[in-house]
């Protein structure tokens, strides 16, 4: 089955349509879901990850899709596509993270931070999941942006 043609490379944020290229004029990450892609059998395959607007039409052509396309809740996601935290890392190639101290490129692991101000998970995760669950959604990670 044929995938959706993007018009538009991995986006440098998250909150640009790859369907129809609408950017939020609120800079507001809530216009958006990160949906995956999934095979011809309807598992999901991570790092085949896009990002959709709320628009009609672009809800419409991931329904009307021949392949599943199952949405990336806030409280999940992986190194590389956490929606509130990676859009805009310096660390983020497509939708892997490169960071040195991720435990899938060698490091010790990366901290994330949960929005419930209380939880702190290391992040051991070794670049195959996409569907890491976390009880509240990650909102910071240790390593974002500290490249000098």
């Amino acid at each position: 089955m044929e995938r959706i043609k993007r018009n538009f490379p991995v986006p440098d944020t998250f909150k640009r349509c790859q369907l129809c290229g609408h950017t939020s004029k609120y800079d507001d990450i809530c216009e958006f879901r990160m949906l995956i892609e999934c095979d011809e059998n309807d598992k999901p395959e991570p790092g085949n990850v896009l990002i959709r607007c709320q628009q009609e039409a672009c809800v419409k052509a991931i329904a009307d899709h021949p392949r599943l396309y199952v949405d990336v809740p806030w409280g999940r996601g992986a190194p590389g596509h956490f929606i509130l935290v990676c859009g805009d890392c310096t660390f983020r190639n497509q939708w892997r993270c490169t960071h040195p101290d991720l435990k899938a490129n060698g490091g010790k692991g990366l901290e994330v931070f949960l929005s419930n101000g209380r939880d702190v998970r290391v992040c051991f995760n070794d670049g195959t999941s996409s569907n890491s669950v976390f009880p509240t959604p990650v909102v910071e990670c240790s390593g974002k942006n500290e490249r000098e």
